[in-house]
């Protein structure tokens, strides 16, 4: 700890300043995610942490299998309700079925994109590249006149737009929505398809 030299008389206003900085640059540099370990795991599962190695040879190669695992389920449930009727329908049926499964899953959502990739752990799977493309897809049949291009462009805007509805959601669960997640989801769609 550093020596500090005494205020004086009268400015404690002064280290209270320095306390809320001091704390501010700590609270506010990004930490590692707090992962478990192959020994946390193994005693979970009442094994040695060598049976853990016949399976697994790190940490990270068992939280990216558990994360594999986590996009194939979301994969799945986007697939399950798609819907072929219109151009228009299959968007919102992509982007709500997203927007549910996160909600039914926080936690797998919140270590998909946030706790994995903070831990430096990406997915050999690319949790968006499915999703875009059918996104982008659905978008572009859904205005004729929009080039691939733009589609691409605006199924990437419209996913950051759901990520953050539903991560609002999860971190600010008594916010009162005007609208439910799908009411919200549709009035993004109609703005996204309605503009020129």
């Amino acid at each position: 700890m550093a020596e500090r030299e005494q205020n004086a008389r009268g400015s404690g206003e002064r280290l209270r300043t320095e306390l809320v900085a001091a704390a501010s640059s700590m609270l506010t540099t990004p930490q590692p995610a707090s992962l478990p370990s192959l020994r946390a795991v193994a005693r979970a599962c009442g094994v040695s942490a060598s049976a853990v190695y016949l399976h697994f040879d790190s940490q990270v190669a068992l939280v990216r299998a558990v994360v594999d695992a986590h996009l194939d389920d979301l994969r799945r449930a986007v697939m399950q309700n798609l819907v072929h009727e219109t151009p228009a329908g299959t968007v919102q049926s992509l982007a709500s079925g997203y927007a549910h499964w996160a909600l039914e899953h926080p936690g797998a959502y919140q270590l998909v994109f946030e706790t994995a990739p903070q831990a430096g752990i990406v997915s050999e799977l690319n949790p968006a590249d499915g999703l875009i493309q059918l996104l982008t897809d659905a978008i572009a049949s859904a205005r004729p006149a929009v080039d691939v291009p733009r589609a691409a462009a605006d199924a990437l805007v419209l996913w950051g737009s759901v990520h953050g509805l539903v991560l609002l959601r999860i971190h600010k669960p008594h916010l009162v929505w005007p609208r439910t997640l799908d009411g919200d989801i549709a009035r993004l769609i109609d703005a996204l398809l309605l503009t020129p």
